[in-house]
Formats: structure tokens, sequence, C-alpha cells
């Protein structure tokens, strides 16, 4: 072999080795990025901001490929993604819930006006089976934090929700998820009713000054009952309504004033009766359950809900601090009541 050619080889060697080399020395900026990125996504989830968390989330995901990692960056990378693949994995499901209550929360189509009353608007339509949509939506004068506490404090909806016979919380799982039981006691021929729910409230004040509330049903859903070690039993005495969704957007418009949507689609169980009258029966019993709440909400002096209040400051003062900052950043005085379009 040539003197040049062993010079050559010797060169083409010693490149070769500099790129292994090279390949193996971790790019510390890149990262800091990493993990930047998942302190990111756990700061945002932690304050219940589903949409800055989901672009986080997005953002890691394309991480890898918009900056092309070497080798070693690329195992480090794919470790930090199994070590938080079930955040990961939990955000895709919270922002699956939002887009869906979202839609329909802004589709209308193929609603019946059932009443207006002082400005509140209460609709339905008929769905596939013997399932149930409704929606209701307009401005309240009650106090955006007395009309979330009602929701939140499952104990006490014996005390406003029509039919309501027992309820209970079974699992809480942040300041804002929590999962519960729920009984109605309908009149005949239907009579009892049972759900296991799921509930989870998410801070949308940066993208449309919102508190968006997503529940459903979870007695038939197995795998998320396992996930979370929930003890729901597998059958009932009781007939189970399924709740496919129920979705609420809380805007505060001043003090003691909200826009406030509401939408839900259910199925009762009732085979045995026609839908139409099913219907009725639901649409009258959502007039009469915004009376209660809006009464409810008006004053919660002396009652359970300033106890929880009191009690529950991870929450309420989570909740509150939320609010007020809204309010002054809107430029919106404490009395002040402004106009904000749906």
């Amino acid at each position: 072999m040539s003197k040049k050619l062993k010079k050559f080889k010797k060169i083409k060697n010693n490149l070769n080795q500099h790129k292994k080399n090279t390949q193996n020395v971790p790019n510390l900026a890149l990262r800091r990025e990493i993990d930047d990125l998942v302190t990111k996504i756990k700061e945002e989830i932690t304050e219940h901001r589903i949409d800055e968390a989901y672009k986080q989330v997005e953002k890691l995901r394309e991480f890898s490929q918009e900056n092309k990692l070497e080798e070693e960056d690329q195992r480090y990378y794919e470790q930090i993604i199994r070590m938080n693949q079930s955040l990961i994995n939990d955000i895709d499901v919270y922002k699956r819930d939002c887009v869906q209550i979202l839609k329909e929360l802004e589709d209308e189509e193929g609603y019946i006006t059932e009443s207006v009353k002082k400005g509140f608007a209460i609709k339905y339509k008929s769905v596939a089976g013997q399932q149930i949509s409704l929606r209701m939506e307009g401005e309240v004068d009650v106090p955006i934090f007395n009309m979330i506490a009602l929701i939140y404090e499952m104990q006490g909806y014996t005390l406003w929700m029509p039919f309501c016979k027992d309820a209970k919380e079974i699992k809480h799982f942040n300041r804002a998820s929590k999962a519960g039981w729920v009984k109605y006691n309908i009149p005949p021929p239907v009579f009892d009713r049972e759900a296991y729910v799921y509930g989870n409230g998410f801070d949308r004040i940066k993208e449309n000054g919102s508190i968006l509330i997503v529940a459903r049903s979870i007695h038939n859903d197995p795998e998320f009952c396992k996930a979370f070690n929930l003890d729901v039993p597998a059958q009932s005495k009781t007939t189970r309504m399924d709740l496919e969704y129920m979705g609420g957007s809380f805007i505060p418009l001043g003090k003691n004033k909200i826009r406030l949507s509401l939408v839900t689609k259910m199925d009762l169980k009732i085979k045995f009766l026609p839908l139409s009258l099913i219907n009725w029966v639901v649409r009258k019993a959502a007039t009469f359950l915004l009376d209660r709440i809006v009464k409810k909400a008006s004053n919660l002096k002396g009652t359970l809900w300033e106890k929880k209040i009191q009690e529950n400051r991870e929450f309420y003062g989570w909740l509150e601090t939320k609010i007020e900052a809204y309010l002054k950043d809107e430029g919106i005085d404490q009395e002040q009541v402004v106009e904000k379009k749906a």
C-alpha cells in the first residue's frame, strides 16, 4: 500500500472518529430547550390553561424533527417523552373534551327554542335513538363565583337540581377536577336513575374570557375507571342514564353578572315512553333548573357553599384571583356591567 493511500485512510479514520465523538457530545442548549418545554407544560396544566398546555405539547412533539437531533440528544429526547407520557396523554384527553364542548357550544343547527325568559334562552333538539340535546344561553344577574360553586360542590346538588335525591364526590383528582355519583328520583313511571360522572374545569380567560367546564358519564367507560382506580360497580339495581357530554362556558361581565352557555346530550334510558314526551319533560325540568340555580346563586350567605368557599381556598382562592385579574385587565369595575357578545 502506497504512503499516500495510508495517509488518506488515516485522515479518513480520524475524520470519522471526530464525527462520531462529535455526535456523542450532548448539545446542552437543545436539552435545556426540551426541559424548558416540559416545565412550561407542567406550569400551564397546573393552572388549568389547557390551550397553552396543548400548544407546548405540540411543540415538544415536533422538537426532534425540527431540530434534527444527533443520536445522543435523540435518546435524551425520547427518554423525556417516556417520563412524561402519562401527562401528555392526559392533556390530549383534556383537549379532546374541550374541543368537543366548544364545537357543541357553537353549533346551533337543528335547535328549537323552548322558551326565552329575561333574555335567557332554552333550546332543544332530538337526536338519534332516545338521546336528548339541550342548550341554555344568555346573561344572568349572579356572580360567576357563586354559580361555579353550585356546580363544583356535588353534595349540594340535592338543594337545587330537579329530582336529585343524592350526590357525592368519589374522587378528587386536582383542584378543578373530580369524579362523583348522582342519583335522581324521577316520578313514575320512570323511577330512579343514577350516573357516575367526571368533571373538569379549565381557564380559557386568555382565549375568550371564560371558565370552561366539561363533564361526562364514566360508568360506561371501564378503561377510564381502571386507569384512575375508581370503584364504580359494573352493575346496579338502579338504571344508569348516560351523559355523553355536558359543558358550560362562564364569562364574567361584572361582579354580579355573567354570560352563561350550557350544552348537554344525554340518554335517560326510558325506552317505553315516546321521545316527544321525554323531550317535553326534560325541557320543563331545564326551565325549572335555571330558575332554581339562579335563585340559589344570587346569595350564598349562611349556606353550605359559603362554608365550602371558606374551607377550600386552594380552588376558590385560585378562581377568585383569576376572575379579579380578568376584570381588572378588561378595565371592568367590580360594580360595572358590560355588554358581551356570545
